[in-house]
């Protein structure tokens, strides 16, 4: 690494061409940055080194303030820039969540309305997309919408939206989503499971398919785009994928970001595993509640499967796309034994009596399963 003599200026960093002592190189909000310094610090010693001019825009203009301090820590070429970059970017996160909170800046709002409990998604909803976190287009910001798969099939909404990216999160409908290349798609092939033998398995693939994700968007806000996220109902995939970009990104709080999400679309978040999977990305601890239903119980939800499957399975399969969900008695969670044992007894009842019409895209969850945490 070429160390540089770096000036003071309105942005906090200037490079001059001249080779500089090792003491005369770093300005003190990149010294704590290399040291990995709380990121509380790193931001307000940043703030703390903008001259007069520099802190009267930074006033007047906090959205961009942010994003050049988050390009000068990208081009500064130092090593530990590159490290978090292979990290996913956890640590330089944390250090603009906290510029937000040094800058004044509140959790993005979103400016669709919706009802208190959500807006429908999935089959027979409106083909249509609701906004998470808002963009106007300008390189260094990121437009965040949310659909299903009927929405993000509907170009014409998307381009109403402005809407400039399209990133699936299904692996059922990998190559089934119209592309003329005027609004690209990307798919990140993940599967909605909640099998208790598969949910070890699943959680690792989901944590890293997350990175994956993260990856596209990062690179997204650097071209200004704005994205529609989509799974195939619009709940679990593309909504963890929202959830995490909230809070590594924006600043959320992970029960806010939850709780508002699941005010944006019904039964929003409403596989545990995948919620699980989502804060172990994050690696944050937190307990997530799952969706309360109206008797003090609560409710599960996950997307049927894209192709019928072997052994027997079929018209347990077709059973599941049939309600919206069983309610589920309050109390303690289950064993992963209890709850393998009530998968297994309801796959026996579905398969002796397979006269159920599939319709809905929601599958039964049994009782007593307890909060993510």
């Amino acid at each position: 690494w070429l160390k540089l003599k770096f000036l003071s200026c309105r942005s906090g960093l200037v490079t001059a061409c001249c080779p500089m002592p090792a003491a005369q190189v770093l300005p003190e909000w990149l010294r704590l940055y290399c040291a990995h310094a709380p990121a509380e610090d790193v931001a307000k010693s940043w703030k703390d080194g903008l001259d007069e001019d520099g802190r009267k825009e930074a006033e007047a203009d906090k959205d961009t303030a942010r994003a050049r301090f988050r390009r000068l820590i990208l081009d500064s070429g130092c090593p530990e820039v590159k490290a978090d970059s292979s990290d996913g970017w956890k640590y330089t996160g944390s250090i603009m969540r906290a510029t937000d909170a040094v800058l004044g800046i509140p959790p993005p709002k979103s400016r669709i309305a919706f009802a208190a409990q959500g807006g429908a998604s999935g089959a027979g909803a409106p083909a249509i997309s609701r906004e998470v976190v808002h963009g106007d287009g300008t390189p260094g910001t990121l437009g965040v919408w949310w659909s299903d798969y009927g929405g993000a099939t509907n170009v014409e909404q998307l381009r109403e939206r402005g809407v400039t990216r399209r990133l699936n999160t299904a692996a059922e409908a990998v190559g089934k989503i119209p592309d003329d290349g005027s609004i690209p798609v990307v798919d990140i092939p993940m599967e909605d499971i909640f099998e208790e033998h598969r949910a070890g398995e699943a959680i690792a693939t989901w944590v890293r398919q997350f990175g994956e994700v993260m990856e596209i968007l990062r690179a997204w806000r650097e071209e200004g785009r704005i994205v529609n996220i989509n799974c195939q109902m619009g709940k679990n995939r593309s909504g963890c994928s929202c959830l995490i970009w909230m809070c590594t990104e924006c600043g959320w709080k992970v029960e806010d970001a939850v709780d508002y999400l699941r005010k944006v679309t019904a039964l929003g978040l409403a596989n545990p595993h995948l919620v699980r999977a989502a804060i172990e990305y994050m690696q944050v601890e937190v307990s997530v509640p799952l969706n309360p239903a109206g008797d003090g119980g609560s409710w599960v939800c996950i997307s049927p499967p894209g192709s019928p499957r072997e052994n027997g399975l079929k018209a347990f399969e077709e059973a599941q796309r049939k309600i919206m969900g069983q309610q589920m008695a309050s109390g303690g969670g289950p064993s992963s034994d209890v709850l393998a044992e009530k998968l297994a007894a309801c796959r026996k009842a579905q398969d002796e009596e397979s006269d159920d019409d599939p319709g809905e895209d929601v599958a039964p969850i049994f009782g007593e399963l307890s909060d993510v945490d």
